[in-house]
């Protein structure tokens, strides 16, 4: 049988790219606990150096902080952010969620963390 259709596969062009590892993470928590979470982000893009704006968003407190210092902005767009990082580059940091003391047993938040290419 004989189809004339050809497949044809390309590799994507090259581009910024960033990844966060881990994707996901939760845990149980109770009322006026700070959690802790460590995300690490990667340079896997194809460019060269980047530096990756950090934002959270969280209905609760929440920080980013990489050696036990709060992230600051290195690049003047006044985003806190990774500083430059190598291609293939990874850094890891810290994500601290504060809940509230007034949180009762069916309370939940969703932290979001959003890594963007200055490139």
């Amino acid at each position: 049988m004989q189809s004339n259709l050809a497949i044809h596969i390309a590799r994507p062009a090259a581009a910024a790219r960033v990844k966060l590892n881990p994707r996901g993470q939760g845990h149980f928590t109770r009322a006026a606990a700070t959690d802790t979470f460590e995300v690490t982000v990667y340079n896997n893009g194809e460019l060269g150096a980047d530096t990756y704006n950090l934002t959270i968003a969280s209905s609760w407190s929440a920080d980013i902080q990489m050696g036990g210092a709060a992230l600051v902005d290195t690049n003047g767009d006044a985003i806190p952010d990774t500083g430059p990082m190598a291609q293939g580059e990874r850094k890891k940091f810290t994500i601290h969620v504060q809940t509230p003391s007034f949180a009762g047993v069916a309370s939940t938040n969703r932290a979001s963390l959003t890594a963007r290419s200055e490139l």
